[in-house]
Order: C-alpha cells, then structure tokens, then sequence
C-alpha cells in the first residue's frame, strides 16, 4: 500500500478544515487540510481562478499533498494535471481519467480503485464507486481518525454501495442537481432531459434527500447542498428537499450550506484538533 507523507509547507490549521473553493456545472473543488495534511478534491477550475480560490483561503498550492479527482468531466479535472505538474503535486485518479489527463507528464500520479481505501498524507481516503456516464467516477470518504467527511456529486442512483460506504459521516458534500419540475419545463432538449433524470446522470432534490435519511447519524454537523443546476433548480428548493430528511430534532443540529459556484463556500471546522479525541 503506498504511503504519501505530507508536505510541510504553507497553511498549518490546527483542527481539520472543510471548504468548498467552486460546486457547479462550470468547476468543482473541494479542499481538505488539517494538521496532517492538505487534500484538493477535483479542480474543475481554470488554474488562474483555482489558485485565486486557494489564495483567498491562505492556501499555497505546493503545499497540497494530493489531488484527489472524482472522474473525467471537465468541470471535475480542468486544471487538475497542470496544478499537478506545476506544483509537484501527486494526482490521484482512476485508470479511465488518467487516460485524458496526459499522466506521462506527470511526475507523480497513483491509480484509484473504485472500491478500495487507500492513505494520503495522514488520511484514510475510500474511493466508492459512483453511477454516472463517466467511467469509474468516484465519490470519496476522507477519514483521520475522528473526522469523517464525504464527497459525492454527479450521480444519478445511490447504487455502487454508496449508502454503506456513507456511514457516520460528520460532514457530507452531496449533489442537489435538479428539481424534476423544473428539468421538465425548462430548456434543456429531450435528449439531455433523459440523460440529466437518468440512472447514469444525476440527482434530484428529492433523490438527495432520501439518500442523506438513509446515511445521516447522531455524528452529522453539516450538510452541503452541492452542484446545484443554474437552470433546472433554485436553492429554496434545494433546502426544502433537505429539511424534509431530518427531524426536528435532528434539523436544531445539523447546519444546511449551499456549495457556492462562484465564490468560496463557508468553511467547515473540527471542533478539536484533527487526530485527538
């Protein structure tokens, strides 16, 4: 099993940190950092604009450890190999997005295997498999120890043992991609109706809410609605979708973010430091 031992450079928080840089259909990137180490999910940016994302948050992008991508689409990977190259940074990534992202340019790179867990810079990452129409497309699960947080977008089914592999989440990033109303009057041509509603394609509001009332725990904090469409959906709702899975009860506790596209989302904190009780 390769083990990747953390950069030292940059930004050091002192607990573990959750910030959503870009969620949307034009750039997805999701960064993860903590006293172990510092993890970007996808970076479906243009790197000038990624890296203005990065600096807003103190972020040095050759302090990153790794570049974790979820699958080939182009608002997940834009700039993914050129961060990778420029910056020393090792790509993470499975066989069928290594394919489009010139890896024999890149100096360090290390194949996914959807369904196995694997170790990055302190943390334990699971690699889950995901059912879109892009091959071997991955949600993640990012575990140090005590802080579980997971990652999943552009998705048309919870099949692929998502709901298993979901469990005892303290933070979720989960697609709210459309209201079926909406897809149905809007724009949009039949065709890429289907494909949007499709077991390949992604999630409803209603879709989402039913996967968080199966994954939610006593241990879930916040919720980010992510990767909402601009066109076939709007954010009340996507929050109404998402207050429909909890209780009373469990709503007083569990904090409800919409995944902005165009500027940093609020970011996410441990309430201890990351690696301690």
């Amino acid at each position: 099993m390769l083990r990747v031992a953390p950069k030292t450079e940059g930004y050091a928080p002192r607990s573990l940190e959750f910030v959503p840089l870009a969620s949307g259909s034009r750039g997805n990137a999701t960064l993860v950092r903590g006293p172990r180490g510092c993890i970007l999910v996808d970076a479906g940016l243009d790197r000038a604009s990624l890296l203005d994302r990065l600096d807003h948050v103190r972020q040095r992008a050759d302090a990153i450890d790794a570049i974790l991508v979820t699958h080939r689409h182009k608002d997940h990977v834009r700039s993914a190999a050129s961060l990778a190259r420029r910056h020393k940074i090792r790509l993470y990534a499975t066989e069928r997005c290594l394919e489009h992202q010139q890896r024999e340019t890149i100096d360090q790179w290390t194949r996914v295997f959807p369904g196995t867990s694997f170790d990055v810079a302190g943390y334990r990452v699971s690699a889950i498999r995901l059912s879109h129409d892009a091959p071997e497309t991955c949600a993640y699960v990012i575990d140090d120890g005590c802080t579980r947080i997971g990652i999943a977008t552009d998705l048309g089914s919870s099949s692929g043992g998502l709901i298993a592999g979901f469990s005892a989440l303290d933070v979720l990033l989960l697609e709210f991609n459309y209201d079926p109303e909406m897809l149905r009057n809007g724009p949009y041509s039949e065709a890429l109706k289907a494909r949007v509603s499709g077991e390949r394609g992604h999630l409803s509001n209603e879709q989402a809410a039913r996967i968080v009332m199966q994954v939610k725990s006593a241990r879930l904090r916040r919720l980010y609605l992510a990767h909402l469409s601009e066109r076939n959906n709007t954010r009340e709702l996507a929050l109404s979708a998402a207050h429909s899975a909890f209780t009373a009860t469990e709503a007083s506790r569990v904090e409800l973010v919409i995944a902005e596209q165009d500027t940093v989302s609020p970011a996410w904190c441990s309430l201890a430091p990351a690696g301690k009780p």
